[in-house]
């Protein structure tokens, strides 16, 4: 397993929290294991199954703390399961974020927002894009985090 990676089958994903440090979930796959892409009915049906003990922890995770989804789409239902089991409707300031492509509809963002307290941080063109963004992101929250100490 590659360090602070989990993916949804895990039965570790406790004890790397434990440690204190960031924790990247896989709840998907990626082209590493292609295996275990999620792109079915099945396939969701299989993580549902086979990563409840990961679900339960994200549950968990996300009334305690702020979790950034990343390459999910506002009509994933993993997320949205997770989000509704834990939603506090109106949630302000906004606990979660979400990294997407801009949807078709700006109203979904508004959805999200209202519904599960995520705000939606949409980006157009490729994903490229969105990685240098992160990498930004990355860069300010170490600022963030040093200043704060």
């Amino acid at each position: 397993m590659d360090s602070g990676i989990t993916r949804f089958h895990s039965q570790s994903l406790g004890h790397e929290l434990r440690r204190g440090e960031p924790v990247f979930v896989r709840l998907h796959g990626s082209t590493d294991v292609v295996s275990e892409i999620i792109l079915t009915r099945t396939d969701y049906a299989r993580v549902a199954r086979d990563g409840r003990e990961v679900f339960d922890i994200l549950r968990a995770l996300a009334l305690t703390s702020t979790i950034l989804f990343i390459g999910y789409s506002l009509d994933d239902p993993d997320i949205q399961l997770v989000m509704q089991a834990i939603s506090r409707p109106g949630s302000s300031p906004e606990a979660h974020f979400m990294l997407t492509r801009k949807p078709p509809s700006a109203s979904r963002i508004e959805v999200f927002k209202e519904s599960f307290g995520v705000s939606v941080l949409s980006y157009t063109g490729a994903h490229t894009r969105a990685t240098t963004a992160m990498k930004e992101l990355a860069k300010q929250v170490e600022a963030a985090r040093a200043a704060a100490v």
